[in-house]
Protein backbone atom coordinates (compact mmCIF):
# COMPACT_ATOMS: atom_id res chain seq x y z
CA UNK A 1 0.00 0.00 0.00
CA UNK A 2 0.98 3.34 -1.16
CA UNK A 3 1.65 6.08 1.93
CA UNK A 4 1.36 9.36 0.75
CA UNK A 5 2.84 10.99 3.14
CA UNK A 6 6.13 9.62 2.54
CA UNK A 7 6.31 11.40 -1.41
CA UNK A 8 5.07 14.43 0.46
CA UNK A 9 8.12 13.81 2.75
CA UNK A 10 10.70 13.15 -0.54
CA UNK A 11 9.19 15.84 -2.23
CA UNK A 12 9.82 18.03 0.70
CA UNK A 13 13.63 16.79 0.71
CA UNK A 14 14.00 16.82 -2.81
CA UNK A 15 12.66 20.80 -2.54
CA UNK A 16 14.68 21.68 -0.21
CA UNK A 17 17.89 20.32 -1.89
CA UNK A 18 16.96 22.67 -5.05
CA UNK A 19 16.38 25.94 -3.05
CA UNK A 20 19.96 24.99 -1.08
CA UNK A 21 21.48 24.72 -4.48
CA UNK A 22 19.95 28.24 -5.90
CA UNK A 23 21.27 29.75 -2.72
CA UNK A 24 24.73 28.63 -3.71
CA UNK A 25 24.20 30.93 -7.15
CA UNK A 26 22.35 28.27 -9.51
CA UNK A 27 19.16 29.22 -10.67
CA UNK A 28 16.55 27.61 -9.98
CA UNK A 29 14.28 25.55 -12.53
CA UNK A 30 10.91 26.16 -13.70
CA UNK A 31 9.46 23.27 -12.32
CA UNK A 32 11.20 24.29 -8.49
CA UNK A 33 9.45 28.09 -8.66
CA UNK A 34 5.98 25.96 -9.47
CA UNK A 35 6.10 24.12 -6.90
CA UNK A 36 7.51 26.68 -4.56
CA UNK A 37 4.38 28.90 -5.35
CA UNK A 38 1.90 25.92 -4.93
CA UNK A 39 3.68 25.23 -1.55
CA UNK A 40 2.96 28.93 -0.93
CA UNK A 41 -0.51 29.11 -1.97
CA UNK A 42 -2.92 30.59 0.73
CA UNK A 43 0.05 31.05 3.03
CA UNK A 44 -0.77 34.10 5.44
CA UNK A 45 2.08 35.87 5.92
CA UNK A 46 3.17 37.81 9.33
CA UNK A 47 4.16 41.26 9.29
CA UNK A 48 7.87 40.69 10.17
CA UNK A 49 7.86 38.25 7.44
CA UNK A 50 6.00 40.91 5.20
CA UNK A 51 8.68 43.04 6.28
CA UNK A 52 11.80 41.09 5.37
CA UNK A 53 10.27 41.28 1.69
CA UNK A 54 10.24 44.59 1.83
CA UNK A 55 13.35 44.94 3.31
CA UNK A 56 14.96 42.98 0.44
CA UNK A 57 12.84 44.66 -2.19
CA UNK A 58 14.15 47.96 -0.99
CA UNK A 59 18.00 46.97 -0.78
CA UNK A 60 17.90 45.28 -3.94
CA UNK A 61 15.88 48.22 -5.42
CA UNK A 62 13.25 45.98 -6.86
CA UNK A 63 10.25 47.44 -8.99
CA UNK A 64 6.97 45.67 -9.87
CA UNK A 65 7.31 44.91 -13.75
CA UNK A 66 5.84 48.57 -15.59
CA UNK A 67 3.19 47.90 -18.16
CA UNK A 68 1.82 44.76 -16.12
CA UNK A 69 -1.49 46.10 -16.47
CA UNK A 70 -1.72 47.05 -19.96
CA UNK A 71 -0.06 43.86 -21.14
CA UNK A 72 -3.01 41.37 -19.48
CA UNK A 73 -5.71 40.10 -21.44
CA UNK A 74 -8.45 41.31 -19.08
CA UNK A 75 -7.49 44.90 -19.14
CA UNK A 76 -9.93 47.43 -20.05
CA UNK A 77 -8.45 50.49 -19.60
CA UNK A 78 -8.19 51.08 -16.25
CA UNK A 79 -12.17 51.02 -15.79
CA UNK A 80 -13.37 48.79 -13.29
CA UNK A 81 -16.69 48.32 -11.44
CA UNK A 82 -16.75 47.22 -7.45
CA UNK A 83 -19.58 47.50 -5.00
CA UNK A 84 -21.88 49.06 -7.98
CA UNK A 85 -19.57 52.32 -8.09
CA UNK A 86 -17.29 53.02 -10.83
CA UNK A 87 -13.22 53.33 -10.03
CA UNK A 88 -10.67 54.72 -12.87
CA UNK A 89 -6.79 54.17 -12.30
CA UNK A 90 -4.84 56.93 -11.67
CA UNK A 91 -2.25 56.22 -9.32
CA UNK A 92 -0.12 59.47 -9.47
CA UNK A 93 -3.61 61.15 -8.08
CA UNK A 94 -3.31 62.17 -4.23
CA UNK A 95 -6.88 61.07 -3.63
CA UNK A 96 -5.92 57.31 -5.18
CA UNK A 97 -6.13 54.45 -2.85
CA UNK A 98 -2.84 52.05 -2.42
CA UNK A 99 -4.12 50.09 -5.35
CA UNK A 100 -3.92 52.80 -7.47
CA UNK A 101 -7.82 53.39 -8.03
CA UNK A 102 -10.26 56.68 -7.67
CA UNK A 103 -13.36 56.17 -7.17
CA UNK A 104 -15.46 58.32 -10.02
CA UNK A 105 -17.88 60.39 -8.18
CA UNK A 106 -15.30 61.22 -5.62
CA UNK A 107 -12.88 62.02 -8.62
CA UNK A 108 -16.03 64.60 -10.12
CA UNK A 109 -16.82 65.85 -7.36
CA UNK A 110 -13.22 66.90 -6.60
CA UNK A 111 -13.24 68.67 -10.02
CA UNK A 112 -16.41 70.66 -9.38
CA UNK A 113 -14.71 72.00 -6.12
CA UNK A 114 -11.20 72.54 -7.77
CA UNK A 115 -9.75 70.86 -4.43
CA UNK A 116 -9.25 67.50 -3.41
CA UNK A 117 -11.44 65.87 -0.67
CA UNK A 118 -10.42 65.13 2.68
CA UNK A 119 -11.03 60.99 3.70
CA UNK A 120 -13.71 61.84 6.05
CA UNK A 121 -15.97 64.02 3.21
CA UNK A 122 -18.87 61.66 1.98
CA UNK A 123 -20.28 61.83 -1.40
CA UNK A 124 -24.38 60.77 -1.62
CA UNK A 125 -25.54 59.50 -4.65
CA UNK A 126 -29.47 61.27 -4.36
CA UNK A 127 -31.23 59.06 -6.57
CA UNK A 128 -29.07 55.47 -5.35
CA UNK A 129 -27.69 55.05 -8.80
CA UNK A 130 -24.07 54.03 -7.87
CA UNK A 131 -23.54 54.30 -11.37
CA UNK A 132 -24.99 57.60 -12.09
CA UNK A 133 -22.16 59.95 -11.46
CA UNK A 134 -23.70 63.47 -13.15
CA UNK A 135 -22.78 66.23 -10.59
CA UNK A 136 -26.88 66.88 -10.18
CA UNK A 137 -26.92 63.64 -8.71
CA UNK A 138 -24.11 63.73 -6.24
CA UNK A 139 -24.47 65.69 -2.37
CA UNK A 140 -21.24 66.63 -0.34
CA UNK A 141 -21.52 65.76 3.43
CA UNK A 142 -18.28 66.31 5.49
CA UNK A 143 -18.48 63.61 7.67
CA UNK A 144 -20.33 59.90 7.24
CA UNK A 145 -22.46 60.85 10.47
CA UNK A 146 -24.37 63.57 9.02
CA UNK A 147 -24.75 61.28 5.73
CA UNK A 148 -26.17 58.77 7.55
CA UNK A 149 -28.65 61.23 9.48
CA UNK A 150 -30.02 62.74 6.76
CA UNK A 151 -30.24 60.30 4.44
CA UNK A 152 -30.02 56.90 5.69
CA UNK A 153 -31.67 57.33 9.44
CA UNK A 154 -35.60 56.74 10.15
CA UNK A 155 -37.11 59.47 12.57
CA UNK A 156 -40.03 58.87 15.39
CA UNK A 157 -42.81 61.01 14.07
CA UNK A 158 -44.34 62.13 17.41
CA UNK A 159 -41.16 62.64 18.74
CA UNK A 160 -38.92 63.75 16.23
CA UNK A 161 -36.09 61.34 17.74
CA UNK A 162 -33.88 59.30 15.51
CA UNK A 163 -34.51 55.43 15.72
CA UNK A 164 -31.64 52.90 15.71
CA UNK A 165 -30.56 52.11 12.00
CA UNK A 166 -31.37 48.93 10.24
CA UNK A 167 -27.93 47.81 9.50
CA UNK A 168 -29.04 44.78 7.62
CA UNK A 169 -30.89 46.09 4.37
Amino acid sequence: MKRPWVAKRNKTKWMREKVRQSKLGKKRPKSVCLAISKAHKGIKLSPEHKEKIRQWNLKHNWKPPIGKREKCSAWKGGIKISDGYILLYKPEHPMARKDGYILKHRLIMAKKLRRNLVKNEVIHHINGNRIDNQIKNLKLYKTSGKHIMKNHAKKDKTTGRFLSHNWSR
